[in-house]
């Protein structure tokens, strides 16, 4: 049955008067039950429908055959011949204080609505000017509600405050965020924009300060002092053993480089040149073990023992460099004694220190090898060989770690390791690598090649 509403024409049309006010919208409903303007939200008997409830009120001028059943219209007005004056009002937020409002699976907006007992809607479908506006509509009081819970969300973590009054007051304020001044609302009035465009031309201009210009000698002057201060706190250290023969000493460039011919083209060279200043020359080559070795009798008796008749090319270039201190980098085939290389200066090394092994504090020979197969190799060859008493120990991940740790507790003089047990033991305090005057790294270029480089910088600064 179609409802008819010009049963009455003494009623006449609704009287409706739209008043504008700080972006609040007043709509006052009259006794009709037009749909525009009497009608507003449920009429008369009809279902005041605010997003998640119902309430059902009448109105003196109910009527309709639908009876409390309408939800929009009504016979005897709208809200405000029922509740009195409806309030409907907007105002624009960021766009991104959006997601806070609703909450999760909307539990805030959910909330604002139940408590405030007014109809919220927000609209996001403002692409480009990062603003969304949300529109509230009901009882005054009931809008001022929602307002001051939505905008206690926005300046929930601390942002300034809210200036203006409420509805009908002629000037909604702006919700600025800490010291950042950077507007969280606004409402539908002009005012809020000429503040804030007034405010920016307040705000000084801050200028960036140069950045500062860096001393560089006064900085590396700084880290030599702290070097020399510290290499000042180790103990005495004596890193040059070597005593040149006359007949090594007096072979002629000619020989020298005849020899090195002859003995698998031996090349030498020094890595780090300075420009302007002449190369220190480069030990000439020993060709006996007794020009290597003469004041070390113990040693060339262990060289006899182990059956050796003439140093390799490694071992003949090496040992003279060496002896002297030197820092070196040897490559050579495998199988061509790259290990008793170093491990014969190793010896001397050890037991040329002023300070006696009791009061150096740990190890002073550290060898490095990529795999624990490789270490274990190492330490083989170096049990073939008794000098001074000198003990090693293999450390390598595997293996029985507290008996590892039981040897170096007992003392030794060389460590071979890998780098990873090694570092667990540095770690673990175990190790104390400060007593190191004597490093090998045997196949660097392997361990580069694995990735041993950040636990060999860490170990070794």
């Amino acid at each position: 049955m179609d409802e008819c509403w010009d049963d009455d024409p003494s009623l006449g049309a609704p009287a409706v008067s739209n008043s504008y006010d700080s972006g609040s919208y007043f709509h006052n409903g009259g006794q009709g039950g037009g749909g525009g303007g009497g009608g507003g939200y449920g009429g008369g008997g009809g279902g005041y429908n605010n997003r998640d409830r119902d309430f059902n009120r009448g109105g003196p001028n109910r009527r309709g055959p639908r009876g409390d059943g309408g939800r929009f219209g009504g016979g005897g007005g709208g809200p405000e011949s029922c509740y009195g004056k409806s309030t409907r009002k907007s105002f624009q937020v960021q766009s991104r204080n959006i997601p806070r409002i609703i909450g999760r699976q909307g539990c805030n907006i959910k909330r604002i609505r139940y408590e405030s007992r007014a109809d919220v809607d927000i609209d996001d479908n403002n692409p480009g000017n990062g603003q969304s506006t949300i529109t509230l509509a009901g009882e005054p009081e009931n809008v001022q509600k929602a307002e001051d819970a939505i905008l206690e969300i926005i300046n929930s973590d601390g942002g300034g405050g809210r200036s203006g009054g409420g509805p009908g007051s002629g000037g909604g304020g702006g919700g600025f965020r800490g010291d950042n001044r950077q507007r969280d609302f606004s409402f539908d009035s002009p005012r809020p924009r000429q503040v804030e465009a007034y405010q920016q031309q307040q705000q000084p201009v801050v200028r960036e300060k140069s950045p500062e210009i860096i001393d560089w000698d006064a900085l590396n002057k700084q880290c030599d002092a702290a070097r020399q201060e510290q290499w000042g706190k180790c103990p005495q250290l004596v890193k040059h053993f070597y005593q040149e023969q006359p007949e090594v000493a007096n072979m002629s460039p000619d020989e020298v480089a005849a020899f090195r011919l002859a003995s698998n083209n031996i090349v030498v060279d020094r890595t780090f040149k300075d420009e302007g200043k002449p190369s220190e020359p480069i030990p000439n080559p020993c060709q006996t073990f007794e020009q290597a070795f003469h004041g070390w009798p113990e040693l060339l008796e262990e060289i006899r023992k182990a059956g050796f008749v003439k140093p390799s090319p490694i071992q003949a270039q090496a040992w003279p460099v060496l002896l002297k201190g030197e820092d070196m980098i040897g490559i050579a085939q495998t199988g061509t004694g790259k290990t008793l290389a170093f491990l014969l200066p190793a010896f001397i090394h050890i037991d040329g220190q002023p300070v006696p092994r009791g009061q150096r504090g740990g190890p002073n020979v550290l060898v490095m090898a990529p795999t624990r197969e490789l270490a274990l190799q190492i330490e083989k060859e170096v049990q073939k060989y008794q000098f001074k008493g000198i003990k090693a120990i293999c450390l390598y991940g595997g293996g029985d770690r507290r008996q590892q740790i039981k040897k170096v507790g007992e003392g030794v003089e060389i460590i071979i390791c890998t780098p990873g047990r090694l570092n667990d033991l540095v770690s673990a305090n175990v190790i104390d690598i400060t007593s190191i005057t004597y490093l090998v790294l045997d196949e660097a270029d392997r361990m580069l090649d694995m990735g041993f480089e950040p636990q060999i910088r860490k170990l070794l600064p």
